[in-house]
């Protein structure tokens, strides 16, 4: 018996629906469905149960925003209607209560109800999405998003992951649309305006998982090596812009199978892109939804950073099919077994299918970067957390559950090996098919195939909140002692006694003159002996950045690792530089910021793009802490532009003499490139801002058909001209925003317009990003972002938010990732008046209990910010005074 099945893993309350009464199997048939006027649906649904014990008085469900219509109880050939009138609602907890004249007794029985509900335009339950019919008119479809807990907006139902049962779906529609769910069509018949169709059975699955899309769509197909039929669906006229998307579909449901060793289950896979979708993608069990960017793009003229989105989010929804469909957490709490291993497989999965794409580089930068921020921070939280009610479980779709917990597998793994790791995941997956699993099943089955104590080693790193930094000294060369020391990271500082109780199992995989070394770090001081630090030049003690901890060496390690940064990987080069920003902005040594900025201007000839991207993503934060301050400033643009030089010249500027080996190069051109001259327009380089604003003026403003901007580009040059640009070129920008139908060139644009430097044009940006349905509901946060970022919409964006949060609040729902992402807008300032200002703001509002974490990050990252500015300026100062060449 697992340890979900006897439920003693949970150490917190939790509530949940009575265990007396569980589902079996629903009939679900839809009738009724108007997507053109009144946006309302019929329903019935019948629930097979299974009653666990006599004298059931009452059967509990989950229900929200719907009316019912009748309601029958039959056991044993007896039926009993249930008047309408005497259930319970309770609104809070999203629960009806069903009284029962006659008690179940343990067995078999059944629950109808007929109801009616309505199709929401907040992107969750059965909700509406408007795009383009094929004649050209506007026109809506219908489709669903149930997780974590909304499927319980489109039917009564048992709506928790353990819940798990088998569904049969049954939809009247439209018969000049087409529409899908999980599983294909068994029967279809005709009426002079209707199509009925009935889908298969689906396996025992949770709620969440059940999906529906009706609309008008068409499709491209293919198939995998075993014969899985997989679809993409697409508005009319873009399928062909789906090619890609299948293609690298195909070869990632191959490589699953072969990786875990168990075959999909479903007879065929669809994706669809939808027009209006809140989050990037979702899993649902053989139909997985998309943003429409996220399975569209032309192929042969989609930037390298699209394609390798396109490719992530497909490998991440892919890998959930194993991950969350298949073998399902328990709870919410546990809810990184979903999401943390989709985040890893999207990565191990891509590097094989699309190579080309160097998807691990992403890995680096974009999850590892993400958590090493969050999870820093006092208002973290552990990757396991309490989640007490289903409604809370929209706070844990974040950093912490994605990223940190796809760091913590990737140090797994590494430690591990590959060949035990997979051997585990495989065992643990086929153990707990079509179940439900905590956390301690997972390290049961890893710790049975690589024969090491996985359940001890990880339980720090996914029970306690934050990670370690590790000191790290050479007692004695000659006898290879190497002595380490661990304590908790804090961005604020170092902790206090009480902040370092924990003491994590500290999987190391060291580098020493470029061998692997492997260790385990369980002390909070240890010396370990290693023979090959007899003859070390070197030691870094994170080989490839897999070690999710920071490393603070001493200043004889640090200066014999210098010179030989050379002989590093580009990753491990990046992890010195990432560990050296962490360590100056929580003032854990001397100086550390001035040791930073020396190490950013020797690498004045570095020429990796990833190790670039680190650099100036910290320079970024040193010259956002100067925005106050804009003479030093600009003697600081003028110290990056001249390091920024060389790598600008060996890129040959904007390509233009670029032989055909380096065209053909897509991270030189696509990402590394744009990376630069976006640098280098930042920091006032006045040759590449002329170029920008000739190119926009060419292509936004005047039209020129001849010009065309690159992908690649189109980012870097809509940005800055905003940034150098007027209200003329502002105007052309939202004018193209309108008119292309190009839906990532439209996101683009609409998250350059808030770069603008004027604060009122910002002012005018939020209030049309807000009542305009021209930005749809899903976009606006790109738009909203960009506002908050810049000096001159700080805080114009802070005073709008005050005015219009509650109107956020009703238009997202009430809650999810959307409207926590509006709540962490004033992250960006740099002063502590700001941080008392914000925190007493959101103290007084009501409503936005889902919203607790976010507003607690967001005020503490104010706070950090101050920190960083009020004991490093002044260093900054000195630092940009002696090396100023031009003062």
């Amino acid at each position: 018996m697992s340890a979900a099945e006897e439920k003693k893993d949970t150490p917190w309350p939790q509530e949940t629906l009575p265990s007396n009464v569980r589902p079996i199997h629903y009939f679900l048939s839809y009738t009724n469905i108007d997507l053109e006027k009144d946006f309302t649906f019929d329903g019935k649904v019948a629930i097979d149960l299974d009653v666990k014990e006599d004298n059931v008085g009452q059967i509990v469900i989950n229900s929200d925003e719907i009316t019912y219509s009748s309601i029958t109880v039959i056991q044993n050939d007896v039926s009993s209607d249930v008047a309408v009138t005497a259930i319970a609602v309770d609104k809070v907890k999203q629960q009806v209560t069903i009284p029962l004249a006659t008690a179940l007794k343990t067995g078999s029985a059944k629950l109808e109800i007929a109801f009616r509900g309505q199709l929401n335009d907040n992107l969750k339950g059965f909700y509406r999405s408007k795009y383009k019919a094929s004649d050209g008119s506007d026109a809506f479809c219908g489709c669903t998003q149930f997780e974590a807990c909304d499927a319980r907006l489109a039917f009564p139902c048992w709506d928790e992951p353990a819940a798990k049962a088998t569904f049969t779906l049954q939809m009247e529609y439209p018969k000049n649309l087409i529409c899908l769910s999980n599983m294909p069509s068994v029967e279809e018949t005709e009426t002079d305006k209707c199509k009925v169709v009935k889908f298969d059975k689906t396996p025992k699955m949770s709620t969440y998982l059940l999906a529906w899309v009706i609309g008008e769509f068409e499709y491209i197909e293919d198939k995998t090596q075993r014969g899985v039929v997989m679809r993409i669906y697409t508005s009319v006229g873009n399928k062909s812009k789906a090619t890609y998307a299948l293609k690298v579909a195909v070869k990632c449901l191959d490589f699953y199978e072969k990786y875990f060793s168990i075959e999909y289950p479903l007879p065929k896979c669809d994706m669809i892109a939808l027009a209006d979708f809140a989050a990037g993608a979702m899993e649902n069990w053989g139909l997985i939804t998309y943003r429409e960017v996220r399975l569209i793009c032309d192929e042969k003229t989609a930037a390298l950073a699209h394609k390798r989105d396109i490719a992530r989010v497909i490998c991440h929804e892919l890998a959930h099919q194993w991950f969350g469909n298949y073998t399902t957490m328990q709870w919410w709490d546990n809810l990184w077994l979903n999401e943390g291993f989709a985040s890893f497989m999207q990565y191990l999965s891509g590097d094989t299918v699309e190579p080309e794409l160097n998807l691990w580089s992403m890995f680096m930068t974009r999850e590892y970067a993400n958590a090493f921020k969050l999870d820093g921070m006092a208002s973290s939280h552990p990757i396991e957390v309490p989640v007490p009610t289903a409604k809370g479980a929209d706070e844990v779709f974040d950093v912490i559950s994605y990223c940190k917990g796809c760091c913590v597998i990737v140090m797994l793994q590494s430690f591990l090996g590959d060949e035990a790791f997979a051997k585990g995941l495989s065992a643990y997956l086929t153990r707990f098919a079509y179940a439900n699993t905590v956390t301690t099943d997972l390290w049961q089955y890893l710790s049975q195939s690589s024969g090491k104590d996985v359940g001890k080693i990880m339980q720090c790193w996914t029970r306690a909140q934050g990670f370690p930094v590790i000191q790290a000294q050479i007692v004695s060369k000659e006898k290879g002692i190497l002595r380490l020391r661990q304590s908790r990271y804090l961005s604020s500082g170092k902790p206090s006694k009480s902040e370092d109780e924990t003491v994590w199992n500290v999987p190391i995989v060291m580098k020493v003159n470029g061998e692997l070394v492997r260790i385990l770090l369980d002390e909070k001081e240890k010396d370990f002996s290693i023979s090959q630090l007899k003859n070390a030049q070197y030691v870094h003690l994170n080989a490839d950045s897999k070690g999710f901890y920071c490393t603070q060496y001493d200043d004889n390690m640090l200066a014999s690792l210098l010179p030989n940064l050379s002989t590093l990987t580009d990753l491990d080069r990046m992890s010195l530089i990432r560990d050296s920003l962490y360590l100056s902005k929580a003032g854990y040594t001397a100086l550390a910021t001035q040791q930073f900025l020396n190490l950013l201007q020797a690498s004045k000839n570095e020429t990796s793009q990833i190790v670039w991207d680190e650099l100036l993503s910290a320079a970024g934060d040193i010259h956002h802490l100067l925005d106050n301050d804009e003479a030093t400033q600009k003697r600081f643009n003028a110290i990056m532009c001249s390091l920024l030089t060389p790598v600008y010249e060996a890129l040959n500027r904007w390509g233009d003499d670029d032989d055909e080996k380096q065209k053909a190069d897509q991270t030189r051109n696509d990402v590394f490139r744009p990376l630069i001259l976006g640098a280098m327009a930042r920091y006032g380089y006045r040759p590449v801002i002329d170029e920008i604003l000739k190119r926009f003026d060419q292509v936004i403003v005047k039209k020129d058909a001849q010009v065309v901007i690159p992908d690649a580009l189109r980012s870097v040059i809509y940005s800055n001209a905003m940034r150098y640009g007027d209200e003329a070129r502002y105007n052309a920008l939202k004018a193209h925003f309108m008119t292309t139908t190009d839906n990532m060139d439209k996101r683009t644009a609409l998250s350059c317009l808030g770069r603008i430097n004027n604060a009122d044009l910002v002012l005018q940006t939020l209030r049309w990003i807000k009542d305009s349905e021209d930005v749809r509901k899903q976009d606006k946060i790109f738009g909203l972002g960009a506002c908050s970022r810049s000096k001159f919409g700080r805080d114009v964006t802070w005073t709008f938010l005050q005015e219009s949060l509650e109107e956020w609040k009703t238009m997202f729902g009430g809650g999810g990732f959307l409207l926590n992402a509006i709540v962490k807008l004033p992250s960006h300032f740099v002063d502590d008046a700001k941080a008392d200002e914000v925190e007493k703001f959101y103290a007084g509002v009501k409503g936005y209990e889902s919203c607790q974490k976010s507003i607690k990050q967001c005020v503490e990252n104010i706070r950090l910010n101050a920190k960083w500015s009020k004991n490093e300026t002044e260093n900054i100062k000195k630092w940009v005074e002696s090396n100023d060449t031009q003062k």
